[in-house]
């Protein structure tokens, strides 16, 4: 791998970098090597990006055992909720999602091999993505199905990003999240009111994350098709409403196929939350920083 992302740095040197280091939550060298390079626009070949997802999944281990403690992590992990090897050989799509949940835990624990009880369904995900932006693998994304997102589940990789999404009030006019739990309102993650109705902002560490993660699975992964990377909402709009407004879907992966270097766009470093008005900038900042790039290619 090193031969390819030292070649991948020098194509890059000259454009603008960040003195934040987005991807510090890796504990290996070859992961974060990997993470700058493509989150900087550069390439590697099929076989090293998917030498990152493995290496990034083993690494995982340690994240999850962080989060829900040894004894747990050694009775429930790895994961038996999952399908078989890729339908039809391979995947073609990527959905995003949102936990609905405040906290990492609690959803590595429900996606773990713990028993549910009777009637409850078997869900869980490819990647769970903390606040943060570490990015924890349950089950490899280049060989195996998740259920996830429906009918997608046989050709599409799913990410839960840590978010509680949608949120409600109570008689006493509290934040709900999941409709019964009270909402822990923080400071540093301001509840966003959009169209009457409250949602909990995405970190940018989380929007960084889903950059690196998109274009590292597009290198490994060949089948993947550019226009099948949604949102849940996309795969269920009748039942689901992630990732919601403040997730900026369209822009998001206009950034990703279009390998400029994404710390052009500086909101991602400037701010620690996606606001309404973060959002506003950062679809600006990438409409700009993308329509540059195709009127001089042309």
């Amino acid at each position: 791998m090193t031969r390819h992302l030292l070649a991948g740095r020098t194509r890059s040197s000259s454009r603008r970098r960040c003195e934040i280091p987005h991807f510090d939550w890796t504990r290996t060298d070859k992961v974060r090597a990997a993470a700058d390079l493509v989150f900087n626009g550069g390439k590697m070949s099929a076989a090293d990006a998917r030498e990152a997802i493995n290496l990034l999944q083993k690494e995982s281990e340690e994240h999850i055992r962080d989060r829900v403690g040894a004894n747990f992590y050694k009775k429930y992990f790895p994961t038996n909720r999952h399908g078989c090897v890729w339908n039809q050989g391979a995947p073609i799509g990527w959905v995003d999602h949102y936990t609905a949940g405040i906290g990492s835990k609690g959803t590595l624990m429900w996606f773990s091999s713990r028993d549910r009880g009777p009637g409850v369904g078997n869900s869980c995900a490819h990647f769970v993505m903390d606040h943060d932006g570490t990015s924890m693998i349950l089950v490899d994304p280049l060989t195996t199905v998740t259920w996830h997102a429906t009918w997608a589940n046989p050709r599409y990789i799913g990410v839960e990003h840590v978010n509680a999404g949608l949120l409600t009030k109570n008689e006493d006019g509290r934040l709900l999240y999941q409709d019964k739990h009270l909402y822990p309102v923080k400071a540093n993650k301001p509840v966003q009111e959009i169209g009457g109705k409250f949602w909990e902002p995405y970190t940018t560490a989380q929007i960084a994350a889903n950059i690196m993660l998109k274009r590292l699975i597009y290198l490994a992964l060949p089948t993947l098709k550019e226009d099948k990377f949604v949102d849940h909402e996309i795969i269920d709009p009748k039942r689901k409403t992630d990732c919601g407004p403040l997730w900026p879907l369209k822009a998001l992966n206009e950034l990703v196929f279009s390998w400029e270097n994404a710390h052009r766009v500086g909101v991602l470093d400037e701010e620690a939350v996606l606001t309404k008005d973060g959002v506003d900038r950062f679809n600006a900042e990438v409409q700009a920083l993308t329509t540059s790039t195709t009127s001089h290619v042309s």
